[in-house]
């Protein structure tokens, strides 16, 4: 591994985490930098969506159904070929839906990743379901800001 290599994979890793930061503040702008801006996908369950703006309102008129939402990536594998590269990622959630749900979620993304000229973009993630179940948030929350 050269330090290109080392560099590009770090960045990829800063992209995944900006994406979760994205989620967890309710930031659409910061969330929708990690997408590439021309044809972006995100596949979640059977729901397809095409095209960075899609993917983006689909964000920001999904987010508001929650009081908590924090999503944290756990362990990532990448593989980088030239100006394209691919990852592997187990997402968990801990949700709260405004009307008082509690749930937790894992999942594996599945991602493809493009170089740009403003850096490395996320492409393509498509996110297999792989638990869902109740959480037992009796705690208390505070919004993030």
């Amino acid at each position: 591994m050269d330090l290109q290599d080392v560099i590009d994979e770090l960045s990829i890793r800063r992209l995944v985490d900006t994406f979760c930061d994205g989620v967890n503040s309710r930031d659409a702008d910061l969330w929708s930098s990690v997408w590439a801006d021309d044809g972006a996908e995100f596949r979640l369950g059977e729901n397809d969506i095409v095209g960075k703006d899609a993917i983006v309102a689909g964000f920001k008129s999904g987010i508001v159904a929650y009081d908590l939402l924090v999503q944290v990536a756990t362990n990532g594998r990448i593989e980088i070929t030239g100006d394209t590269a691919t990852g592997r990622w187990y997402m968990l959630e801990i949700t709260s839906l405004a009307g008082g749900a509690d749930s937790q979620h894992l999942g594996l993304c599945r991602d493809e990743y493009t170089r740009s000229a403003d850096g490395w973009r996320l492409q393509r993630r498509e996110v297999e379901r792989i638990y869902k179940g109740t959480a037992a948030l009796d705690g208390w929350t505070r919004p993030v800001v």
